[in-house]
C-alpha cells in the first residue's frame, strides 16, 4: 500500500507525462483533446499536493478550494500562485466543458467543440504552471 508521498508522487508523474504528449496533439490539431487532457492534468496536480497534504481526494470534488484551505502547508507557493492557479481552473474548466457535446430532448445533438489552436496552446500554458506548483510543492520536499 503506498503513503501520502508516494501516491504524490505518482499523480506528479502522471500530470508530467501527460503533459509531455500535448505538443504532439497540438501539432495533430487534435485541441479538443489538448483542453481534456490539460484539464486532467490539472487535476492531477492538485490531487497531487493534496495528497502530499495528507489530504485524501475524492474523485470529481472541486480541488482548488481544498488547495487554497491549505495554503499554510504549501511554503513554496503565495498569493499570487494561487490566484493564478484559480484563474487557471476556472477557465480550464469552461473550456472542457465546451468540449462536450450537447444531446437535446428530442435526440439531436449539437457539437459544441469549437476549440481554436489558441484555445489549445493557452491550455498547454495553463496546465503546464499547474504541473511547475506541483513540482515546486513535492519536489522542492525531496531535495
Amino acid at each position: 500500500m503506498m503513503n501520502n508521498y508516494e501516491t504524490a508522487i505518482e499523480c506528479l508523474t502522471q500530470a508530467e507525462k501527460r503533459h509531455e504528449t500535448l505538443p504532439i496533439m497540438l501539432f495533430e490539431r487534435d485541441y479538443i483533446d489538448v483542453v481534456r487532457q490539460s484539464a486532467a492534468i490539472m487535476d492531477l496536480s492538485l490531487q497531487s499536493m493534496l495528497q502530499f497534504a495528507g489530504v485524501e481526494v475524492r474523485r470529481h470534488a472541486d480541488l482548488m478550494p481544498l488547495v487554497e484551505g491549505l495554503l499554510n502547508r504549501f511554503p513554496q507557493l503565495d498569493r499570487a500562485d494561487l490566484r493564478r492557479m484559480r484563474e487557471i481552473c476556472r477557465r480550464l474548466t469552461v473550456k472542457r466543458e465546451r468540449t462536450r457535446v450537447r444531446v437535446h430532448a428530442n435526440g439531436s445533438s449539437r457539437d459544441s467543440r469549437g476549440l481554436s489552436r489558441e484555445d489549445a496552446v493557452r491550455a498547454i500554458e495553463w496546465s503546464g504552471f499547474m504541473v511547475e506548483a506541483a513540482q515546486r510543492v513535492i519536489k522542492d520536499f525531496q531535495d
